[in-house]
């Protein structure tokens, strides 16, 4: 490609335009908000903790960051480890934090709560689609902007806007990277250029600080680069700085990761693996129909197809090809797979939709010979019926929900205002991050049965470790260990998986103890929370004995839970 062609002045009739041309700008916007508003609108009643452990652990570290921001300690691994011991639902180590730094802001302003936290998810969902917006009418034309709302009724931004995950707001902080990373590789204004370059740098240096994975939009930038033959800009002195900048930024957070959370690392850094079928090259094609919906990705294809054999879209297809297909690769060497890592591979998918509808635009206004008074017209209507479409299919996708824990929260606080609980369940997190939450003055204690009678790591049975082997053994470990009382088991097919928890299941029936109530919750796979009463006076405790098979095999910390 001729770098000729490239620069801040250069105009195509239905492709790259001056962005002083605000035609439609802010009726695009509305359009965006009110499917913002729809999308929020939908699961109004979720608070978004559902997906365990994740969401809870996510909600919990801003309360973390804020109470460890606020308290002046300059020991990290110490406040951490004793926080940890009272409230064993945060994960400091294999996360960066800057949406707990918002997260936290949010908290400290207002009541800790999952709704805030799951809001400032959505506003991140609206933080990628308003970037959506300026990238269409910049390189596609000024009327397909309105395409871009299709962003947020998609079933994967649904699903993952209303849950408290990394993976919307790394996402959104990625694509304004890109944004800006393309107009400064495109620009020959040196001033412009360099003002996009520190905006580029500065973006994806927050979506690594999101989330570690958003690091691959680096690659994007960098095939971006040698596609259009602009690679002397690797050799720019501005260029090494900012690189130099992110990486002396990242160490510190990249180190913390490496030393404290070796497996969870490992988990996401082997690659290349490819032991057993499930590596799979079509693991993130076979779900990208469940991310975008079949009607978008079908469009996406078509306008893929029109964009190459017209010459205005030529470009801006190939860079958009590059970037679906670099991500997917980079997403696909990963070991570690979700769906839901593949949120990036939308806004091409849009992109791509966007020049369909702008080409059936087009084509209606030529057949009826009235191109400038019908063009506007005709691009809202198109996008309003897509949106439609895909409104209705949005409302169709279903997220999950958890409800009931909150009432055992509230009940246990009434019974034990000052006490330690044991809990056991595979939905722990969720119920520590409430106890947390309404706990502002350290009073309360949660114990759970993952770190007492059995440890894991990642996944439930993943590095799996029981110390218990016998009934006696549960009813010996919770007298002389987790100096609780209140013992509460959740009842699901999650934690039926589990031996040692089937154990403790057993126990519990013994004389010893009582059962003092049972709470049913809803949820995949949940039937109930049963609350008993140790009937034996349980040893008081100073100090946690928790093993953490997340660092290496035996690694075991005694710690004294944080106080006031």
């Amino acid at each position: 490609m001729n770098p000729r062609m490239v620069g801040e002045d250069l105009h195509i009739r239905s492709g790259c335009v001056c962005m002083s041309n605000r035609k439609d700008l802010f009726s695009q916007l509305a359009i965006v908000l009110f499917a913002w508003l729809w999308l929020a609108g939908l699961q109004w009643h979720n608070d978004g903790l559902w997906f365990q452990g994740d969401s809870p652990r996510h909600a919990a570290n801003g309360i973390f960051w804020k109470d460890f921001l606020l308290s002046g300690s300059l020991n990290l691994q110490d406040y951490a480890l004793r926080y940890y011991a009272r409230y064993p639902v945060i994960s400091v180590t294999n996360y960066p934090p800057m949406f707990y730094i918002l997260e936290g802001a949010l908290f400290a302003a207002f009541h800790p709560s999952p709704y805030i936290a799951k809001g400032l998810v959505l506003a991140f969902a609206l933080l990628a689609a308003c970037y959506l917006v300026i990238w269409l009418r910049r390189w596609i034309a000024l009327e397909a902007g309105w395409a871009a709302a299709l962003l947020l009724l998609m079933p994967g931004f649904v699903m993952w806007s209303n849950a408290v995950m990394l993976n919307v707001p790394a996402t959104a902080v990625s694509l304004a990277a890109l944004y800006h990373a393309k107009r400064w590789i495109e620009t020959t204004d040196v001033r412009s250029a360099r003002r996009q370059l520190y905006l580029a740098a500065a973006f994806s240096m927050m979506a690594f600080m999101t989330y570690f994975l958003a690091g691959i939009l680096i690659f994007v930038i960098v095939a971006w680069m040698l596609c259009l033959r602009r690679w002397a800009l690797l050799m720019n002195s501005r260029t090494f700085l900012a690189a130099l900048a992110g990486v002396g930024l990242s160490l510190p957070f990249l180190y913390v990761a490496f030393k404290w959370a070796p497996a969870y690392v490992n988990y996401f850094t082997k690659i290349f693996e490819r032991a057993d079928p499930s590596w799979g090259w079509t693991f993130y094609l076979k779900g990208l129909p469940g991310l975008s919906g079949p009607y978008l990705l079908t469009v996406s294809i078509l306008g893929f197809a029109i964009g190459i054999f017209r010459r205005q879209w030529r470009r801006e297809s190939v860079l958009l090809l590059v970037f679906l297909v670099v991500v997917y690769l980079a997403l696909t060497v990963i070991v570690g797979k979700d769906i839901r890592y593949g949120l990036l591979l939308c806004i091409p998918i849009v992109c791509f939709c966007a020049m369909a509808f702008q080409f059936l635009t087009e084509f209606l206004c030529v057949r009826l010979k009235r191109k400038k008074i019908l063009s506007g017209m005709a691009a809202l209507t198109i996008a309003i019926a897509a949106c439609g479409a895909q409104g209705w299919i949005a409302a169709k996708t279903r997220v999950p929900l958890i409800k009931g824990i909150t009432e055992v929260v509230d009940s246990l606080e009434r019974l034990a205002p000052n006490e330690p609980i044991f809990y056991d369940g595979y939905h722990h997190n969720i119920f520590t991050f409430h106890v947390l939450a309404g706990d502002p003055g350290y009073k309360r204690q949660v114990v759970i049965g993952a770190k007492l009678l059995y440890a894991s790591a990642i996944n439930p049975m993943d590095f799996y470790r029981s110390y218990v082997s016998s009934t006696e053994d549960i009813i010996d470990t919770l007298q002389s260990r987790s100096g609780c009382r209140w013992i509460v088991v959740e009842v699901s097919k999650q934690s039926m998986r589990i031996p040692a928890s089937n154990l403790l299941r057993e126990a519990v029936q013994d004389r010893r103890f009582e059962l003092f109530r049972s709470f049913p919750i809803s949820g995949p796979g949940l039937d109930r929370i049963d609350v008993y009463r140790f009937k034996l006076n349980p040893w008081p405790v100073d100090a946690m004995d928790m093993p953490f098979p997340i660092l290496g095999e035996g690694v075991r910390f005694k710690i004294r839970p944080i106080q006031h």
